[in-house]
């Protein structure tokens, strides 16, 4: 009887949880069709692209790993690193889209709050 109410118990919870990943792969869906709409739209800056591929990534390492490997530095020619991605994301340069850097903020932020809830940091 015990054993039928907990494999009860973890049906619902699976449940659950895939109306979760549907519902966070729909937010992913708009805010990626966000980034490629804006970047169709606007003039297309280095801090930009930057910025959209961290919102692809979802990880500072990532996104500096992606470029590091891709062999594009920043217009001035130095390495994009860490320090460089998150003063993009956490600083208040008018050269970024405004709307990207909103959406770049919110993921930081759930990044860090899932970070804190396991006991790690970031």
């Amino acid at each position: 009887m015990n054993r039928n109410k907990n494999i009860s118990e973890l049906i619902n919870l699976l449940e659950i949880q895939k109306n979760n990943v549907v519902e966070d792969s729909k937010k992913n869906g708009v805010k990626l069709n966000a980034i490629r709409d804006l970047l169709l739209k606007d003039e297309i800056t280095f801090e930009d692209e930057v910025i959209s591929k961290y919102l692809v990534v979802k990880t500072i390492k990532g996104t500096v790993k992606h470029f590091k490997d891709s062999g594009i530095t920043t217009t001035s020619g130095l390495v994009i690193t860490q320090l460089y991605v998150s003063k993009l994301i956490n600083g208040t340069s008018n050269k970024i889209n405004k709307v990207l850097l909103r959406m770049a903020k919110e993921t930081i932020n759930t990044n860090k709050s899932a970070a804190n809830q396991r006991g790690l940091y970031l």
